[in-house]
């Protein structure tokens, strides 16, 4: 989960490098607030494979009782193995997969606007518990 919070921040990170350059104030502006939209998205994205993530530790019996005892158990018992070339992660608690992740991450920045509202969509793939 470290990993995927990691790539979060470098996303964005990148997304506003991108706005240092010598633009009309406006075109810099509206940047920014894509660079902050496309950072709250990955947030809750990220927030919510969390989620799932605990849920498949929890479905194989892992419980914890606070997010320290948690994270400390991650770190020594479980790892992901990621397969770019079919765009597949695997997660494991003691070499017993848990979770499968399959990503083909798709935000599409053109809004949709109706009268009051403005929405965006975003793909993150899809789940599967094992």
């Amino acid at each position: 989960m470290a990993d995927l919070e990691l790539l979060t921040l470098n996303l964005v990170q990148m997304e506003l490098e991108t706005t240092k350059f010598d633009l009309p104030q406006e075109l810099q502006e509206l940047q920014l607030l894509r660079a902050d939209v496309i950072g709250r998205y990955y947030s809750k994205l990220n927030k919510q494979l969390e989620y799932y993530i605990i849920e498949g530790l929890k479905r194989k019996g892992f419980e914890f009782e606070n997010r320290m005892e948690l994270e400390n158990f991650i770190r020594s018992n479980c790892r992901c193995e990621d397969r770019p070339d079919i765009k597949q992660r695997t997660y494991f608690a003691n070499d017993i997969p848990f979770f499968l992740h399959c990503y083909e991450i798709v935000i599409d920045l053109n809004p949709i606007t109706t009268d009051r509202e403005v929405k965006m969509s975003v793909n993150y793939g899809s789940y599967v518990y094992l």
